[in-house]
C-alpha cells in the first residue's frame, strides 16, 4: 500500500503512482477512511494518514 509507504502523500501523487484518476483516488480513500481502515491525523496540508490495523 503506497500509504504505509509515504504517509504524506496527496491524492494526486497517489494516482499518478497508481496510474488511476484522482476522482477513483478520492473515492477509494473514502471508502477505507469509512471503514476504518485509515485516519487523517492533523491538517489537509500539513497531515498524513494513519494506517488502522484491522480489527
Amino acid at each position: 500500500m503506497f500509504i504505509q509507504q509515504d504517509r504524506y502523500k496527496t491524492n494526486a501523487q497517489l494516482a499518478e503512482k497508481c496510474g488511476k484518476s484522482q476522482s477513483t483516488i478520492e473515492r477509494r480513500v473514502k471508502f477505507l477512511k469509512g471503514a476504518g481502515l485509515i485516519t487523517r491525523i492533523g491538517a489537509k496540508k500539513t497531515g498524513y494518514w494513519q494506517v488502522n490495523s484491522p480489527v
